[in-house]
């Protein structure tokens, strides 16, 4: 018994910390599904959010953004990643983040790499905004990769960071609000083979 939980504690001192392998990244922004925070609106705002373990550890409870957010200050890769409850990485996306700001690195042009198998700087979308589609009192879908819309039970995309409104299609919902929904690594049909994260989280180098 005790070695289980001397165990689990390992466990999760390991899947909590960065999953790059640059040890210059450093987690600068962080919500968790169904916390009814509106994702994009903190991470466009001037405001700092949390302190302490919401900023050293992913599983810590608490939204989290660091001043390095709105100052930009030397940021040379962003890395957005989606997690599981338990910490374990479901998706993720690298960015080139030289000579952008938090505004405009999320565009197809600044990829590096991911673990979709099929998103690169040439695959036709439908969006790829931070913006995304977002529309007052209906629809909101941030950080917005969708390949195509073909009505709620035949929707294709990689990722949407869902909002908390009266949104029209039953994958929108996902775990709360907000909620994070990925195809982990490739395109997927939303509410049929997508998944729902827990957590997503930006990190900077």
């Amino acid at each position: 018994m005790y070695l289980q939980s001397f165990l689990a504690v390992i466990v999760v001192g390991v899947v909590s910390s960065c999953p790059c392998t640059d040890p210059g990244y450093e987690l600068a922004f962080k919500v968790w599904s169904g916390s009814e925070v509106d994702v994009v609106d903190l991470w466009k705002n001037d405001k700092v959010e949390g302190c302490g373990a919401a900023g050293t550890n992913i599983l810590a409870g608490g939204s989290y953004k660091s001043e390095r957010v709105n100052t930009w200050h030397n940021v040379k890769k962003v890395r957005i990643v989606l997690y599981d409850s338990a910490g374990f990485e479901i998706s993720h996306i690298t960015f080139n983040g030289e000579g952008k700001d938090k505004n405009n690195f999320f565009d197809k042009a600044n990829i590096i790499e991911s673990s979709y198998s099929d998103l690169n700087k040439d695959t036709a979308t439908n969006y790829f905004s931070l913006d995304g589609h977002d529309e007052v009192h209906h629809v909101k879908r941030n950080f917005f990769i969708n390949k195509s819309y073909g009505g709620c039970n035949n929707d294709h995309g990689w990722l949407a960071v869902t909002g908390c409104r009266d949104l029209p299609c039953g994958w929108d919902h996902g775990e709360g609000c907000p909620s994070f929904v990925t195809g982990g690594n490739s395109v997927k049909h939303w509410g049929v083979d997508s998944q729902s994260a827990c957590i997503f989280a930006v990190y900077l180098s």
